[in-house]
């Protein structure tokens, strides 16, 4: 699967500039698929996100990440 190999490329690199926490992708793939399950439910429903809520979400994501 080449497009999970150029994630674990890029979040390698991530690791080796210490971008990240040092978490299994899958914790990311988690915190990730939270959010876009939220922000896919939001279109379906024809909820506005505003730019305070895509900061929050953005910050949620970051946090959960950084290190």
């Amino acid at each position: 699967m080449r497009n999970f190999s150029v994630f674990d490329e890029l979040y390698q690199e991530g690791l080796n500039e210490s971008l990240f926490k040092d978490l299994a992708p899958r914790h990311l793939f988690f915190t990730f698929s939270t959010v876009n399950g939220w922000m896919l439910w939001a279109r379906d429903e024809n909820i506005q996100v505003d730019e305070p809520k895509i900061e929050l979400l953005l910050t949620m994501l970051w946090d959960a990440v950084k290190p």
